[in-house]
């Protein structure tokens, strides 16, 4: 069986919040706590922001540190802690260089839609060379 993703709110592990024991799992400060999962009725619906605004409120300090992500939910060995490795940094990756490619493409188009450039292909049958 594949690696299953799911939606989820996530926090950052805190030690005051989420407490520190001898028994939890020695790397737990760098992990992304799983609050709760989120179906794709709820994501649409938007009724998971309840979920988000009430762990805002909660720990006005650190708002920033409560997301929704795409996550593979894992379980530590040593404290048994419910962790979320988050995915949606790659999609991220992907749009910025899905977005500088279009742009380039239609920079690209809109110097070939100028008169100039259409004479030049029209006299040489070759589109004039534009830094891209």
């Amino acid at each position: 069986m594949g690696t299953q993703y799911t939606l989820a709110i996530c926090e950052l592990f805190s030690p005051t919040k989420h407490g520190k024991t001898d028994n939890s799992s020695l790397d737990i400060d760098t992990h992304w706590m799983v609050y709760t999962t989120i179906s794709l009725d709820e994501f649409y619906d938007g009724s998971y922001n309840e979920d988000i605004e009430l762990l805002r409120l909660q720990d006005s300090h650190h708002g920033d540190r409560i997301r929704l992500d795409i996550i593979h939910i894992d379980e530590l060995e040593r404290g048994g802690e419910v962790v979320g490795f988050i995915k949606t940094h790659w999609l991220k990756a992907v749009q910025r260089r899905w977005k500088n490619i279009c742009k380039k493409r239609n920079t690209l188009i809109r110097q070939r839609g100028s008169m100039t450039s259409l004479q030049h292909r029209q006299y040489t049958g070759k589109w004039p060379l534009h830094s891209a």
